[in-house]
């Protein structure tokens, strides 16, 4: 016999645990996120399971909840855009420390050529950490490695403090 609801006096249905659904049954793409994730899909069997014995207190909508999970997945282009431009950012910055560890290395001929065309050290650390087209696109610090390289680089230099275009 059901038992019968305290406020309402009439019987009251007994909460059953959802049938699985399917093997070819598709899930809508706005709920695949809850079937994807499996602590979501755990705590929201264990709040029904509480909500059956009574344990459970009102902890907000689980549809409000869905539309703001659902809102913070989707991306506009200008969040993708302004991501890959952080990404390149952080790619460039690494990049630069890779190089200065590597400008200690640099030949005295070299280091001296850049000294007389660029200001500081800095901004000749960034000439060599990037390909130059005079060098056929080659990054300056790579040319470097062998004799021959060095004095390519050098010889480079000196014509950019020269005013020579090459």
């Amino acid at each position: 016999m059901p038992r019968k609801s305290k406020i309402l006096g009439r019987p009251t249905r007994a909460i059953t645990q959802p049938k699985p659904s399917p093997a070819g049954r598709k899930v809508p793409p706005d709920e695949k996120w809850l079937i994807d994730s499996p602590t979501a899909l755990a705590r929201v069997r264990r709040g029904i399971a509480e909500a059956g014995e009574r344990k459970a207190s009102y902890l907000g909508s689980f549809g409000k909840f869905a539309r703001s999970r659902k809102r913070s997945l989707r991306t506009t282009p200008k969040e993708q855009q302004r991501r890959r431009l952080e990404e390149g950012i952080r790619n460039r910055i690494r990049h630069f420390q890779r190089c200065l560890k590597l400008i200690g290395n640099v030949d005295a001929a070299v280091f001296k050529a850049g000294m007389e065309f660029f200001t500081s050290e800095f901004a000749l650390t960034q000439w060599l950490c990037e390909p130059a087209r005079s060098l056929g696109d080659k990054i300056p610090l790579v040319v470097m490695r062998t004799a021959k390289g060095r004095a390519q680089v050098a010889g480079v230099l000196r014509a950019i403090a020269q005013g020579n275009y090459l």
